[in-house]
């Protein structure tokens, strides 16, 4: 049993999420990962790798390969074929990728919103514009009327974040149905970052990956995993790009070439050893993961409306709305009061604020104290 109470001294580590505020007493609830230790079975496959010795090029291996195809096979009906993915040092290099392959300068990428920022600036760093789509305020969900409203001839690629982050929303099947609808009907490139799509907490809630919608969206997309939040392993840099149509993949590849490094040997030996050999600590993050949302959705209830929240169905982040809060900056006067989150206008919407609740309940705890202090 994994004791995920304790907490590590990320100090003076490296950690980009804990140096943000070196030397100071905010506690950092901002970037998306984990204050747990990542599971046994991945620092034991590390530790057997670094004493072999050699750390030449690599590329993934075949054990490697069918880990991954094995584990998405189980539980999400994906059947990939080796030579359908290609494996990348991360999916933010990946979502530039996309806009490169498949946008020409002046062409449109619709996103929803709000949303992880770098969906926001990967398209203009191609050239290309970003179109936001708002989900719907009081639900986060999509409207499709909304998003057909967007669409023009410039429209050449849909950036889906499913499970959504930072409002944790899982697609429905009839949702993701209609927005694969949408994108075959105008010759649209769906790109779906479901790097979140093993944690979900909701146990009335499902990923349905979009490959899995039908054959001929399968062949219109571009799928985007990776085990680096699921079992903490962000650092390690190991994701994986799902194509299966040749023409899309080859694309893809290109625009990678002699712009994004290799994944590297300790990325694909942890990223092995998770799929394999992690699916039992994966499921007691999980159990945690869903007793620190019960003590978040408590503290909303209890700030007598300053605070809102829509539970979310999946991820570590939680979607606080602060607009009644009275606080005129809540990102400023939260690290005032020794407390860091994501401002939500970063994602695109003043007045939220994404809580990362992946970590051990007393930091919870003492972190919601010192918020709660700022409403009074």
């Amino acid at each position: 049993m994994t004791n995920f109470d304790h907490l590590p001294n990320r100090h003076n580590t490296g950690s980009y999420k804990w140096d943000k505020y070196k030397n100071t007493d905010i506690i950092p609830l901002w970037v998306a990962d984990m204050d747990f230790v990542s599971p046994p079975c991945i620092s034991e496959a590390m530790i057997e790798s670094a004493q072999f010795g050699v750390f030449g090029y690599s590329e993934a291996t075949e054990s490697c390969e069918q880990a991954f195809i094995n584990y998405v096979s189980e539980h999400h009906n994906i059947k990939p074929k080796a030579q359908e993915l290609f494996w990348l040092p991360g999916l933010v290099c990946a979502l530039h990728a996309v806009c490169r392959a498949y946008t020409q300068p002046g062409d449109e990428v619709i996103t929803f919103t709000p949303i992880y920022p770098p969906f926001l600036y990967a398209p203009g760093n191609s050239g290309a514009k970003t179109v936001e789509v708002p989900l719907d305020p009081e639900t986060h969900r999509p409207n499709m009327a909304w998003l057909r409203n967007a669409i023009n001839e410039q429209t050449k690629v849909l950036l889906l974040c499913n499970p959504h982050n930072p409002v944790g929303i899982c697609f429905s099947k009839e949702e993701l149905a209609e927005i694969a609808t949408i994108c075959l009907e105008n010759n649209i490139v769906l790109c779906s970052d479901e790097v979140h799509c093993d944690l979900i907490l909701d146990p009335e809630s499902q990923h349905h990956s979009i490959a899995t919608i039908s054959p001929e969206i399968a062949q219109q997309s571009v799928t985007l995993m990776a085990p680096s939040k699921t079992w903490n392993i962000a650092g390690l840099g190991c994701s994986i790009a799902y194509i299966p149509n040749d023409s899309l993949r080859r694309k893809f590849i290109r625009e990678c070439r002699g712009k994004i490094p290799e994944t590297n040997i300790a990325g694909l030996v942890a990223g092995e050893a998770a799929y394999r050999d992690g699916e039992s600590w994966r499921l007691e993050v999980i159990d945690y993961l869903r007793g620190n949302l019960d003590l978040i959705e408590k503290f909303v209830a209890e700030s007598n409306g300053k605070i809102r929240m829509q539970r979310p169905s999946a991820t570590y982040l939680a979607w606080l709305d602060f607009r009644e809060s009275g606080l005129a900056n809540p990102a400023k006067e939260l690290e005032a009061a020794g407390v860091g989150l994501s401002d939500g206008k970063d994602f695109g919407l003043a007045g939220y604020m994404r809580l990362n609740f992946g970590c051990p309940r007393s930091l919870l705890e003492e972190a919601l104290k010192r918020i709660k202090s700022c409403l009074t």
